[in-house]
């Protein structure tokens, strides 16, 4: 909790902490209720609680709309879970880079013989794996794809089933050009959310970060999706 100011950065604290077995809305709703009180018995009633951030799951847009019903509280979804949205639309168009990011990820998770080719090749950093629900690592990867393609074909060239990876280099070389041209509009979306994630920033800086990645976007569906996410964000 915090007080709210476009100004200054004010100091967060924890009122509750609750572990709740329930994707039900309203029981959640009533948790969140009961612990609001506990602070004060008059806070919600005296028009003291504006905001409601959560991240965007459906269950949270529910308990947000809740509280726009009975309190006329602004329910605001979190600005990296925002651009994590935006990095997930980016993840599905780009399914060649996709396809070959997935194999990397296998096999260096599983693949001793894999690591082993990987290391010898002296001008290739540690593969920087991705969890697909982690904000923006996907594109962390892609983007160290794309730098490194070339030196990433040679360890796939090492080993038998990289065989079948590289012959889909050739025939969809092209297509990797295309998405690795799409790839730059977003490459600033990692740091991005890591700036967002710091503590002590005001309101304004917050947004002022969060509105810097529209300038790169040019190709439409992710403009689009930009636009459609701050439509939206606040309920």
């Amino acid at each position: 909790m915090s007080n709210l100011s476009s100004k200054k950065f004010n100091k967060k604290f924890i009122i509750d902490i609750k572990k709740i077995n329930s994707k039900d809305s309203n029981t959640i709703f009533n948790e969140i209720e009961l612990s609001l009180k506990k602070v004060n018995q008059n806070f919600i009633e005296k028009n003291q609680f504006k905001v409601l951030i959560t991240d965007g799951a459906t269950v949270c847009r529910k308990v947000g709309k809740i509280f726009k019903e009975k309190y006329g509280v602004k329910h605001v979804i979190c600005l990296c879970h925002n651009l994590h949205n935006l990095a997930e639309t980016v993840r599905k168009e780009l399914k060649t880079l996709g396809h070959f990011l997935e194999v990397i990820n296998i096999k260096w998770s599983k693949g001793h013989h894999f690591k082993q080719c990987w290391n010898f090749s002296k001008s290739l950093p540690k593969f920087p794996s991705y969890v697909t629900t982690r904000w923006g690592t996907w594109i962390k990867s892609a983007l160290f794809f794309k730098n490194h393609f070339a030196e990433i074909l040679g360890v796939f060239s090492k080993f038998r089933e990289g065989s079948k990876s590289i012959k889909v280099a050739e025939k969809q070389y092209k297509q990797l050009l295309f998405e690795f041209k799409l790839l730059e509009e977003v490459k600033s979306l990692p740091s991005v959310i890591k700036n967002l994630e710091k503590t002590d920033l005001t309101l304004k800086e917050q947004l002022k970060i969060f509105f810097s990645v529209k300038n790169s976007l040019k190709t439409k569906i992710f403009s689009d999706r930009f636009d459609q996410i701050v439509d939206k964000n606040v309920d």
